[in-house]
């Protein structure tokens, strides 16, 4: 008993309020396979995140976490057919637009990433990460004002990483 409320808690916590409604086990394979990702482990991660889809049916973040999985393991078609589900199924969810300007932005589209980070800082405008992310590819496409812009926005929300790139990069 305490031990799912443990795990209750804290998939609440991390924003995941719909898994904690699902069984336990469905949930450590969700939590276990972003790890597999983490380690680049990607098939085992592609398996937990096939077990859940299973037993929950169609969820956006398991869709975006299958495709960054399928991505990275070389399965490119895949991992773009996962992540049409996953914007299909909700295209405003923070996780699926990070994951998705994640893989446009290794897959070279740049404009695409951008796009992506654009509307997730819409409805997070102050997500630190993200201004990070967009700073770098804004950086990469030669907008270099718009990028120093992010990092210093970044900075002066506290990220002491921002500080540093907008003193190296920023003059």
């Amino acid at each position: 008993m305490m031990r799912n409320l443990i795990v209750f808690s804290l998939l609440f916590t991390l924003g995941l309020a719909g898994f904690a409604q699902q069984s336990l086990e469905t949930n450590v394979a969700f939590l276990r396979g972003k790890d597999q990702i983490r380690n680049g482990e990607y098939q085992k991660a592609i398996q937990q995140f096939d077990q859940v889809i299973s037993e929950m049916g169609e969820q956006a973040e398991v869709f975006a976490f299958r495709a960054k999985a399928k991505l990275f393991s070389g399965d490119a078609k895949g991992g773009n057919e996962d992540l049409a589900k996953a914007v299909a199924l909700d295209n405003s969810s923070r996780n699926v637009l990070y994951i998705s300007s994640e893989m446009k932005g290794t897959m070279g589209d740049l404009s695409g990433a951008l796009k992506d980070l654009n509307s997730l800082l819409t409805g997070h405008p102050d997500d630190i990460d993200a201004l990070m992310i967009r700073a770098s590819y804004l950086k990469m496409k030669g907008m270099d004002a718009e990028a120093c812009a992010d990092w210093k926005k970044a900075e002066q929300l506290g990220s002491p990483t921002a500080k540093d790139f907008s003193n190296r990069m920023c003059k």
